[in-house]
């Protein structure tokens, strides 16, 4: 919970184009940070539902809130990242031009020192001009703006579209190690189903109109949190998407056995270790 407040909550959402009514009478709420996939044919309304939600689009009927404010006010966008399919760039302008111009609307210096500048292989791009990217690079750029800031809500439609499967990789392993941070909630569309091994929490799917609500349960070989303390005198380079915080090394992992046994072999020490794994319902669609 965050503060008390629903984190997102949509009361009797109707979207209609013409005559077509895409999306009818959904209502979810959700107070908890975790991921949330919507999944859907094509042209079910998975883009729009993701529009609406951010406030985008004008609805037929009903009431989106984020973070118990409209999706259009200043105070939730700062809260909010967002990444959609079609992506396009103003000519002759580079890529580290863009990354300065969003930066300073949040109000960021050292954006280059972002744990996105090198997920998402930004030192790369960064002197090229954006709108001669390819469609994958175009993606990591898109997907390094929607993160950088380190919104509390990110929003993605068909993140791992157009990215190679490098890049497709690191973020489904970022999207697994961020499912228990408590750090955001993400809520993704996707037709990947490699995408839903990725710490999902609750599957939505769109089906005339309607959604409906899958939980899902992980046990400790899909998801686990491994947390022990640092010692100094240590090194810890070579365990890839380890994170220190407070003096304490999380790693968030689908292979424990293999951990455990590396983790051994270095002769890691591992005072105060805990290893969790927890299912949660973060979300719920209502009637």
């Amino acid at each position: 919970m965050v503060n008390n407040q629903s984190i997102i909550s949509i009361n009797n959402l109707s979207v209609k184009f013409a005559k077509r009514c895409v999306l009818s009478d959904v209502s979810f709420d959700c107070n908890r940070f975790g991921n949330i996939a919507i999944l859907g044919p094509n042209g079910a309304g998975k883009s729009t539902f993701l529009k609406a939600l951010c406030g985008l689009i004008p609805v037929s009927n009903g009431k989106v809130s984020l973070f118990g404010q409209s999706p259009r006010s200043f105070a939730v966008r700062k809260k909010l990242g967002v990444c959609f399919q079609k992506v396009d760039f103003p000519a002759f302008v580079k890529v580290s031009s863009i990354c300065k111009l969003i930066a300073s609307q949040y109000h960021l210096k050292n954006w280059e020192d972002s744990e996105f500048f090198h997920l998402f292989g930004m030192h790369e791009l960064a002197s090229l001009e954006a709108s001669s990217l390819s469609g994958g690079e175009k993606k990591r750029l898109m997907l390094f703006l929607t993160y950088f800031h380190e919104p509390e809500l990110v929003v993605l439609d068909e993140p791992t579209a157009a990215l190679d499967s490098k890049y497709q990789n690191i973020f489904r392993d970022y999207l697994l190690k961020s499912s228990t941070d408590g750090k955001r909630l993400t809520i993704m569309s996707s037709h990947m189903d490699e995408d839903l091994r990725s710490g999902i929490d609750v599957i939505l799917r769109l089906d005339q109109g309607k959604l409906h609500q899958k939980n899902v349960e992980h046990t400790t070989s899909q998801h686990s949190h491994v947390v022990f303390d640092l010692v100094g005198g240590y090194s810890y380079e070579n365990y890839p998407g380890l994170r220190c915080k407070g003096g304490k090394a999380h790693i968030y992992t689908d292979k424990v056995e293999g951990l455990f046994k590396k983790l051994t072999n270095d002769q890691i020490p591992l005072p105060n270790l805990s290893v969790t794994s927890a299912h949660q319902v973060i979300g719920e669609v209502r009637p």
